[in-house]
């Protein structure tokens, strides 16, 4: 299998001065360039559900197959899953995969 089809996803890193910045971590693994009938995911961002900045949601642009949008298949959609942050340790800690609907 191809590398960059392998690691292919959504990362974070973490900086404290923008400068030196944490080992980028896998928070969701999809392919981030366009292929035809295979699932896609972009544009992704977190939202935090208050000031603790520890919690909230994983959101980004998905589409199930490539493409195929356009007549009998899923619709590009916003899709997302919950996320948490160990206090402290800067690492990631995906609570629950969720991939549906964020208006759900």
């Amino acid at each position: 299998t191809d590398q960059g089809l392998t690691n292919s996803g959504a990362y974070i890193a973490f900086s404290r001065d923008g400068v030196k910045w944490s080992t980028p971590t896998l928070v969701h693994r999809d392919l981030v360039i366009p292929i035809t009938r295979e699932s896609l995911c972009w544009g992704s961002t977190i939202v935090f559900d208050g000031t603790d900045k520890l919690t909230g949601w994983f959101l980004y642009g998905y589409s199930s197959d490539w493409a195929l949008w356009h007549g009998n298949g899923t619709p590009h959609h916003l899709a997302g899953h919950r996320i948490r942050f160990d206090e402290g340790s800067l690492i990631l800690r995906p609570s629950g995969r969720h991939r549906a609907s964020a208006a759900q």
